[in-house]
């Protein structure tokens, strides 16, 4: 999936966009305005992913990270184990062999900081 089809599913509702990058890249570029920031090397990254599917379990979970290496290693490795419903963003946010990427195309992006980040994260994954 392509960042512009990404954006416009994620602020449609229609799947669920999740930055898998470092809170050192969240800070410094932003975190694409729709997703939600869930460190790819933290302990419980997979298990936020199963709460992530049992509660919406008819969305897509979409993955971006820096250059769709990580997001494309992720994905790959999660659906061979049976993990239903992945996507990845494959251009990235700074892009690279895929594309040029979320912020070449200018597309919005919210301050990566803690305060930013906390209650989008947990609107997502405690919804009312």
């Amino acid at each position: 999936m392509d960042p512009l089809t990404a954006f416009n599913a994620a602020r449609k509702g229609e799947i669920i966009l999740v930055d898998i990058r470092t809170p050192q890249e969240w800070a410094e570029t932003g975190i694409g305005e729709g997703a939600i920031a869930l460190d790819m090397r933290a302990p419980d990254f997979v298990r936020s992913l199963v709460t992530l599917r049992k509660t919406y379990e008819d969305k897509p979970i979409a993955m971006i990270c820096r250059t769709g290496n990580r997001s494309g290693y992720v994905v790959q490795t999660l659906a061979a184990q049976g993990f239903p419903g992945l996507v990845d963003v494959s251009e990235g946010m700074a892009g690279g062999p895929n594309g040029k990427g979320w912020l070449a195309r200018a597309l919005p992006v919210y301050p990566g900081t803690p305060d930013e980040i906390a209650p989008r994260l947990d609107a997502v994954m405690n919804p009312s």
